[in-house]
């Protein structure tokens, strides 16, 4: 700056994008649809797995957590506000008052995310301080029939412990970003039932780069 070199961020537009994307993992994976599709075209049944049915559920019943009140968490609180009352936060360096004007309710403990939230949106950026912080205990106390969506980066969470857990077909999994990217050919992830993946398009892509108009 002190030089007269402009700098400029389209960290606002992106993050927007990326918690729209997310909303919309948010809404398809509370009615499981992701989930209900692989059973129908594997199985050619229709409608009879009781655990997906059991957890097959409305988003304004459904109690949703969101990590980070980053510029995708604070866009998310405020897209899922005009569905649900029920949005639950965790971020250290937010107030209790500031979350609520987004819309959400802080909580104090990252575990509690787990256990109360029937979809847990992971929105943190990738720093030194986060790397890995989401790990097997996270995963563990998850609730039966929960989703977890992870549209931030791979490496905050312990990817080896989440494919423990979706292992035992208990939980399920919305993943754009993974550690390493993209995953390999014999990953888990390219095979279990209960993830839907996707190659790291949450953000800005095709149209929106050269969209003058866009916002």
């Amino acid at each position: 700056m002190e030089r007269g070199i402009k700098v400029s961020s389209a960290s606002n537009i992106l993050g927007r994008n990326v918690a729209i994307t997310t909303f919309g993992l948010v809404l398809v994976s509370i009615k499981k649809i992701p989930f209900w599709n692989e059973y129908v075209r594997s199985t050619g049944k229709w409608r009879k797995d009781e655990f997906l049915l059991r957890y097959t559920n409305e988003i304004g019943t459904s109690t949703v957590g969101v990590i980070s009140m980053s510029n995708v968490g604070k866009n998310l609180v405020q897209l899922l506000k005009s569905v649900t009352g029920n949005i639950l936060v965790y971020d250290p360096y937010w107030k209790s008052e500031e979350i609520e004007k987004f819309g959400g309710e802080k909580v104090e403990n990252l575990y509690k995310i787990a256990e109360m939230c029937d979809v847990v949106a992971l929105c943190t950026p990738l720093l030194k301080e986060t790397e890995g912080m989401i790990g097997r205990e996270f995963f563990q106390t998850m609730k039966d029939g929960a989703v977890f969506i992870n549209t931030a980066r791979g490496k905050i969470i312990d990817e080896a412990a989440l494919i423990d857990e979706l292992r035992k077909e208990r939980i399920f999994a919305c993943l754009d970003v993974t550690d390493p990217e993209p995953p390999s050919s014999e990953s888990p992830l390219r095979k279990l039932k209960n993830v839907l993946l996707s190659p790291h398009i949450a953000g800005i892509v095709n149209s929106a780069l050269t969209d003058e108009n866009f916002v």
